[in-house]
């Protein structure tokens, strides 16, 4: 006989004394003509916001430098559970959206 999973647990814990999260920070660089470009997986907010410092001057992002952007995640949520229409396409809902 087959037994249910447990629902995950979904919180901060510390394994061998390294902190470990359910949130990770994804970084894009969005360009107006829609160009849009994954730059990076982050494990805080703060490592997201040093990459944009150190990408801010490279080759093709020093022309656009505030085209950044970075979003909040939670590992194992379904972002978007409802599905979507073309209007509402985008790089994250509304509420998991971070400014740069």
């Amino acid at each position: 006989m087959l037994q249910q999973a447990a629902a995950p647990l979904r919180h901060n814990f510390v394994v061998l004394g390294a902190y470990v999260s359910d949130r990770v920070y994804l970084l894009y660089h969005i360009r107006a003509e829609g160009q849009l470009l994954l730059c990076g997986v982050y494990e805080s907010e703060e490592d997201a916001v040093a990459a944009i410092q150190r990408l801010r001057g490279k080759p093709g992002f020093a022309r656009y430098p505030n085209d950044f952007e970075y979003h909040a995640y939670t590992l194992g949520i379904d972002i978007w559970s409802e599905g979507f229409t073309e209007n509402e396409c985008d790089v994250a809902p509304e509420s998991e959206k971070r400014p740069n």
